[in-house]
């Protein structure tokens, strides 16, 4: 293979499970013995890797336009052959058609079908124009699904070449033997005796699916068991509209660094989760947290759709209404039951799980 450089960059910021998908990529392309350069926003990279430029952004719309034109300007100065960038959205399109018209050889890495999870008319309508816009520009694909794939062979017109890498996390740091869950709750002021059940997400539109079904369904859970805690990992900028329906036993955690997670899921005694059913985003999402649930070996209650459904359905206690969810979580809380599937997630959605595959991949890419 030529020795071709690359420029990966990244919209959103290390709170989100994309920006672990991307993080990945980075990895995969430095495997592969490539010169890289990775673009990330508000990034803590840099402090460690000299190849990680951090563009300063604020999470609204605003922001994300500066920091739109930020990454077109590194765009601009840097040299490189091939761009991978994420998603196809109002804020890649400009950038994805300037590498275009500089005849960049463009990868994009579909992970989710992000016109679908938006819960505003106006950005499901401006996503959705742009996606439609952007499908035929890139020169290959990446997904994490059969199911994405099958949107790109559907949306473009000619044939491109697509490569399913799956969902991955780093199955050393979330491993279970790692964390003592007694004395990580003693240092965070929980008794043994408490009971906490966990909840994990980005809170974007696309990021926390029914989260209010599951504060409804906890809060009541707590009324009945006063032992019963909440505790909510994640941050975003629908946060706030569900911290002030709370109580003192919910504890909102806010935005956290990736490596404090897995801490976090230990201590919980089930993790839970629950789909969109009448969002069509929902059936085509890879969704991390379940992979980094089940990796921790909890035991997982909710409602799933789609391809999540169909991967981890069976490793999953699934309810389908909220007196189901409360029965289920009451019944796992008394049992202590232990669930061993760790080895499922080491074996199928570790870091480094299509590595090969990418290989391959750019090998005939960049032929």
């Amino acid at each position: 293979m030529k020795h071709y450089k690359f420029l990966i960059i990244n919209s959103f910021d290390s709170t989100g499970g994309s920006t672990m998908r991307m993080r990945r990529l980075y990895d995969f392309v430095k495997r592969c013995g490539f010169e890289v350069k990775y673009i990330e926003s508000n990034s803590e990279l840099p402090n460690y890797d000299t190849n990680v430029i951090s563009v300063t952004q604020k999470n609204t719309v605003i922001g994300f336009l500066i920091g739109t034109i930020k990454r077109i300007l590194y765009m601009l100065r840097l040299k490189y052959d091939v761009l991978i960038i994420q998603k196809l959205t109002p804020f890649t399109f400009p950038l994805i058609l300037i590498a275009k018209l500089m005849n960049k050889i463009i990868i994009v890495d579909f992970d989710d079908w992000d016109s679908l999870l938006q819960d505003s008319f106006i950005f499901r309508f401006l996503f959705s124009f742009f996606e439609n816009l952007s499908f035929n520009l890139p020169t290959a694909y990446i997904v994490p699904t059969q199911l994405l794939m099958n949107v790109i062979i559907k949306k473009t017109k000619m044939k491109k070449p697509i490569c399913i890498i799956p969902q991955g996390i780093d199955v050393e740091k979330f491993n279970p033997e790692k964390y003592n869950k007694d004395k990580l709750r003693e240092l965070m002021n929980f008794s043994k005796k408490q009971k906490i059940i966990g909840f994990l997400g980005c809170f974007t539109p696309g990021g926390i699916g029914e989260f209010e079904i599951l504060l409804d369904c906890v809060i009541e859970l707590i009324r009945k068991n006063p032992d019963v805690y909440f505790l909510v990992i994640g941050g975003g900028r629908l946060l706030p509209k569900y911290k002030c329906k709370g109580n003192e036993k919910v504890i909102f955690t806010g935005t956290v660094k990736h490596y404090e997670v897995a801490r976090l899921i230990a201590i919980c005694d089930i993790m839970v989760i629950w789909m969109k059913q009448k969002r069509i985003g929902d059936y085509y999402k890879g969704t991390l947290k379940i992979i980094e649930y089940l990796a921790m070996n909890k035991s997982v209650v909710g409602y799933l759709v789609g391809d999540t459904l169909r991967r981890f359905g069976d490793f999953c206690y699934l309810v389908k209404t909220k007196q189901e969810f409360i029965t289920v979580c009451e019944e796992l809380l008394k049992l202590e039951k232990r669930v061993n599937t760790y080895a499922l997630i080491k074996d199928k959605y570790s870091y480094f799980s299509g590595l090969s595959e990418f290989k391959l991949f750019l090998k005939n890419l960049c032929k």
